[in-house]
């Protein structure tokens, strides 16, 4: 068993790292991990995808891909199998919720972005329309760039979900066997809480997305 490093600096990082977590066997919980089919590292590479939004973090994603069928709890186990002490284990799981966090905290503004300078576009689109001046090749474009956009940020937001559902397992746990007490269960909590919110603002801008390429789907078929 090796501790995670404390040291990582990028996501990519991560995933590799939870990729030789995901990828090695061992006695006891893993086992029933193992017989769930479920590959850990999944959960983290389809979140690079998203988050990286092409090139090499789109590969690591689109080659991992998400951990379908794999649940918070055989997620929590496999890694827990992976570290030398409870010390190490929770420092490990801190880290990866951390720069998880982090990094959807980037994403989201990028995406908001992202979202407002298409919705311009949109708007554009639609005053040309009226005026007469109906461009199906830019519509055209336009959709299916959103299209291909929407479905790795759909990805990364579905990985990011299943990441918080394993830091939440991680607290019950942690909870139900005493392994966390007083300040440290408190901080870990407000962790928790904290990626839990940034989810949510990114589930929030899928959303946004998906409801521009319905627009666009709507100019493109009148």
């Amino acid at each position: 068993m090796k501790s995670f490093s404390l040291l990582q600096s990028s996501i990519p990082l991560v995933v590799a790292a939870s990729l030789l977590a995901g990828c090695q066997t061992a006695g006891g919980d893993s086992a029933a991990t193992t017989a769930e089919g479920c590959v850990a590292g999944g959960v983290l590479g389809a979140l690079a995808g998203g988050l990286l939004g092409g090139g090499r973090g789109a590969a690591i994603g689109g080659a991992i891909g998400l951990a379908a069928g794999c649940s918070a709890g055989a997620i929590v186990a496999q890694r827990k199998a992976q570290y030398a002490n409870l010390e190490d284990y929770y420092r490990g799981q801190a880290q990866i919720a951390e720069q998880v966090r982090v990094s959807l905290v980037q994403q989201v503004a990028a995406l908001q972005q992202e979202n407002h300078d298409r919705q311009i576009r949109i708007a554009d689109l639609q005053s040309q329309i009226a005026k007469g001046n109906r461009s199906v090749e830019r519509i055209h474009q336009e959709q299916a760039t959103l299209s291909h956009r929407l479905t790795v940020v759909a990805q990364s937001r579905d990985a990011a979900k299943k990441e918080l559902d394993a830091q939440q397992q991680v607290v019950a746990e942690a909870k139900s066997k005493h392994e966390l007490t007083g300040q440290d269960l408190s901080n870990k909590e407000v962790q928790v809480a904290a990626l839990s919110d940034v989810v949510t603002q990114l589930d929030r801008q899928v959303s946004t997305m998906a409801a521009q390429n319905d627009s666009l789907k709507g100019l493109e078929v009148n």
